[in-house]
């Protein structure tokens, strides 16, 4: 970091981050987001944290007594033996903010139990400072190849105009906002090791792709994308394969600093197993069928639907034949799409749009920024239609948040019954979205293909 501070370059790109950051937080504690009860998945991702801390049960039977709901939210198991299925890597980035939310509790004469307001507020803090911190390492990103008009415009529309700012400020304690912030920081860290060939980049790039294994196990395959940075072809995969495996000592490290962010991790499932199971049980993927059309343009999840200024971000990277991130984006891309489009559950449960693919943003900012770049002498008409996509957006989070949008079943023909509507919906439109909405029987999505592909 003092490096690119000496370069000036971190100044340059610091104005939208911070001012991302401040907005956000003032933002957050005037409507009180950060209040909301921690349950289901969000409940999952942070319980290690008073368990280990406060409570030394990981068995988390303190949830219910504490929270007043019970911990079969999200600790599941084909056994009497209930687990946590979701990653401790989340946990681990809030940690800090924890300890700052325990203390400031204490402070306050507020329950030191972990989700006392104190504890939300300071973690609602700290999503918001790592939404801030990967947009300022996508900047840094951007700098190299992007004029300063175009890396502001694409970070304003990353951080308005998709549903990163909904998962920074709404359902913030999910995995993605973590994630994002370990995309942006793995690509800067795979550009700095492909660019300066120091050892010191590339050992932090295995430690932190660990870190996105622990936060979620399939993000893992992310690597993709830094390791592919300037490669064009299978010759320069093989020199690739030799750089990192020609010195076994080198080959050790790496892998072992890869590991330590997954280790606790396989240590709970150890210790409250016997053995390291799949925590998601009986949950399937349908690998023969891929649902990768619904997962981008259905009206219940589609990612291009509830972020439409993403289409403009794909559209860039055919612009981009040259940009060295090419191959390995579109590899990660299609692999990504592969896994997420084959689980049973494709449009993933609650959730204000794709919710699986909020870390991809990072990525698909480079197309983002290519399409800004290609039609930069048309500042006008490239301004207004982000403008339209960030207030789209916004406005749409806000329909989100007081249940204009439904959190699971959206069709076509409830979308554009409240298209615009503001909160509260008269009784006559709530009734005609309600009758067009399609809920989902989840365990027949499990076991029925026809089904799911039907949804």
């Amino acid at each position: 970091m003092l490096e690119v501070l000496q370069k000036n370059k971190l100044v340059k790109v610091v104005f939208v981050p911070v001012l991302f950051f401040i907005a956000l937080v003032v933002f957050s504690i005037n409507y009180g987001h950060y209040k909301k009860s921690y349950r289901w998945d969000a409940a999952g991702y942070y319980a290690y944290l008073p368990a280990i801390a406060i409570f030394k049960d990981l068995s988390f039977d303190f949830h219910k007594k504490v929270t007043g709901f019970p911990k079969e939210e999200f600790a599941r198991g084909e056994t009497t033996k209930k687990i946590n299925k979701y990653g401790i890597g989340s946990a681990m980035l809030q940690a800090p903010f924890f300890a700052a939310g325990h203390i400031f509790a204490k402070i306050r004469n507020s329950e030191q139990n972990g989700f006392s307001k104190p504890y939300k507020l300071m973690i609602a803090i700290g999503a918001i400072f790592y939404a801030s911190l990967g947009l300022l390492f996508l900047g840094l990103v951007l700098k190299e190849n992007f004029s300063q008009f175009t890396v502001n415009l694409t970070l304003l529309s990353v951080g308005l105009g998709t549903n990163l700012f909904y998962y920074t400020t709404g359902e913030l304690m999910m995995s993605h906002v973590y994630s994002f912030f370990l995309f942006s920081f793995l690509m800067w860290l795979g550009l700095k090791w492909k660019r300066d060939f120091e050892s010191k980049y590339f050992f932090l790039l295995c430690f932190v792709g660990g870190l996105i294994g622990a936060a979620r196990l399939t993000n893992i395959i992310f690597l993709i994308f830094p390791l592919l940075w300037g490669i064009k072809d299978l010759k320069g995969i093989k020199e690739l394969f030799v750089q990192i495996f020609s010195n076994y000592k080198f080959t050790i490290l790496s892998f072992f600093l890869f590991a330590i962010p997954l280790i606790p991790q396989f240590l709970y499932l150890y210790t409250q197993t016997g053995s390291i199971i799949n925590p998601y049980g009986k949950e399937p993927f349908f690998w023969n069928d891929p649902l990768i059309f619904k997962v981008l343009f259905s009206y219940r999840k589609g990612w291009f639907v509830w972020s439409p200024i993403l289409f403009f971000a794909l559209a860039g990277w055919f612009f981009g034949k040259k940009h060295p991130a090419r191959l390995g984006f579109l590899l990660f891309m299609l692999v990504n799409l592969y896994i997420i489009s084959s689980w049973w559950c494709w449009w993933y449960g609650g959730g204000f749009g794709m919710r699986a693919l909020v870390e991809s943003i990072a990525p698909m900012s480079i197309g983002l920024a290519l399409f800004i770049e290609k039609f930069r002498k048309k500042k006008a008409v490239l301004i207004i239609f982000i403008c339209f996509g960030i207030a789209l957006n916004l406005f749409q989070s806000y329909q989100y948040r007081e249940g204009v949008i439904h959190y699971d079943a959206m069709t076509k023909e409830s979308y554009w019954i409240v298209f615009g509507k503001k909160a509260p919906l008269s009784k006559e439109i709530e009734a005609e979205k309600k009758k067009n909405l399609n809920i989902t029987n989840a365990k027949k999505t499990m076991t029925d293909a026809k089904y799911r592909r039907e949804l």
